[in-house]
C-alpha cells in the first residue's frame, strides 16, 4: 500500500533560495518540454518519446549553466510527471497538459537521494543539504519518492510517499472486523463463523400441499 506523509519544512534563507531555484528550474524545463512537445504535433501530427525529451534535457543543461546548480533528479521527474499527463489525455481523454505557473504553489520531487534522521529532526535533499523538519508521526516502510513544495503563503512542506505492503487499508480493515464465513451444509443450512446457525427454509416441504393440488 502506498501512503503520503506530509511534514513542514523549516529551511534557513540560504537553504530557501537554493529551493526556489530548484522549482524555478523545474518549471522551466517542464514549459520548454510541453511547449516543445506541442510544436511538434502541431507541425509533424505527432508526438514528442521520452527519449527525445531526455535528449533536449541534456542539451539545456548544456547551453544554460544555472540548471547544473540544482539537482538533476527533479528536472529527470518533470519530464516523467508530462509524459504522465500527455499519458492521461490521449488515453483517459483528460485536459491537456498545461504549462506551470511561476505563481502559485511550487514543487519539486526526488526519486532518490533523500535521508531522514528521525532523532535530529532533519530531512536531507540533495543539494539542499540537511533542512530542519517537524516529524508530526514517524513511518515504517519503503520510500518511494519525496516531493518538496512551497504554498502561496511562502510555507514550505515536504510530502513522503512511502510503500508498506505490511499496512491496511482503514477501511479494508474496519471491513474485515466486521466481516464473518459462512458454511453451507445438509444438517444445518448455513453456519456462521460466529457460532449462529440457520435452519433450512424448506422450501420444498411448505409447497408440498400446493403440488398436490396442482
Amino acid at each position: 500500500m502506498l501512503k503520503a506523509y506530509r511534514y513542514r519544512l523549516y529551511p534557513t534563507d540560504e537553504q530557501a533560495a537554493f529551493l526556489n531555484r530548484q522549482f524555478g528550474s523545474v518549471r522551466y524545463v517542464y514549459n520548454c518540454a510541453l511547449a516543445l512537445a506541442t510544436t511538434t504535433y502541431q507541425t509533424q501530427g505527432q508526438g514528442i518519446t521520452r527519449f527525445q525529451l531526455d535528449k533536449r534535457l541534456t542539451a539545456l543543461k548544456q547551453e544554460l549553466s544555472w540548471l547544473g546548480e540544482v539537482a538533476s533528479q527533479p528536472l529527470q521527474q518533470a519530464l516523467v510527471h508530462l509524459d504522465k499527463a500527455f499519458t492521461r489525455f490521449f488515453r483517459e481523454k483528460k485536459g491537456y497538459p498545461r504549462f506551470k505557473p511561476k505563481r502559485g504553489k511550487q514543487s519539486a520531487t526526488y526519486p532518490q537521494g533523500v535521508k531522514i534522521h528521525w532523532e535530529n529532526g532533519v530531512i536531507y535533499l540533495p543539494k539542499a543539504g540537511w533542512i530542519r523538519t517537524v516529524f508530526s508521526r514517524r513511518f515504517s516502510g519503503t520510500v518511494k519518492t519525496v516531493t518538496v513544495s512551497r504554498v502561496p503563503s511562502g510555507k514550505f512542506f515536504v510530502s513522503v510517499l512511502v510503500e508498506d505492503e505490511n499496512q491496511v487499508p482503514d477501511a479494508i480493515a474496519e471491513t474485515w472486523e466486521r466481516a464473518v464465513g459462512g458454511d453451507l451444509g445438509l444438517h444445518d443450512f448455513l453456519v456462521l463463523s460466529t457460532g449462529e446457525k440457520c435452519g433450512h427454509p424448506q422450501w420444498l416441504e411448505s409447497e408440498l400441499y400446493r403440488l398436490k393440488i396442482l
